[in-house]
């Protein structure tokens, strides 16, 4: 029986007009990550220009306004840990007890009902170029082995 992550990889070889909707829409069915952001990153490593699957319109306002300086997953709070691990979860940058105690996810994250999640970074020739944001709700974690695999490729 073939990976999930090689079932992933084979999905992305589809033509669309849309492409990164299309990896997130994979990621939903070969995975189950029900919440995605697929970002690209600016000349000074900041999140913009979402394509997002099932996440709210009133979230993405909030987290775009504000919020994005709060995120634990931000690139320019993670950088040198980027440099290491391609795949980060809430977990890797801070304990879940601390993060349930930030502005962040009391303000944003819990009032969406989500309650932590991951970030696979994409890199090109070692610079930073996007990113994919998973949000999870609480007592959900996708195969985390196969989607930390993923940001081997």
């Amino acid at each position: 029986m073939k990976s999930k992550t090689v079932e992933f990889l084979n999905s992305l070889l589809t033509e669309t007009s849309n492409y990164r909707l299309h990896v997130l829409e994979s990621l939903e069915r070969v995975f189950g990550c029900k919440h995605s952001i697929f970002w690209q990153i600016d000349d000074f490593g900041n999140f913009t220009d979402p394509v997002y699957f099932n996440v709210e319109d009133d979230f993405m306002d909030a987290y775009l306004s504000w919020f994005y300086q709060e995120d634990v997953l931000n690139p320019h709070k993670v950088k040198s840990r980027i440099t290491c691990k391609d795949v980060l979860t809430t977990e890797d940058v801070i304990p879940l007890d601390d993060y349930e105690n930030t502005v962040y996810y009391r303000e944003l994250m819990r009032q969406y009902n989500y309650y932590h999640g991951a970030v696979i970074y994409l890199k090109r020739n070692n610079n930073l170029i996007g990113g994919i944001g998973l949000g999870m709700r609480e007592g959900y974690t996708p195969n985390a082995k196969e989607i930390k695999r993923l940001g081997s490729f």
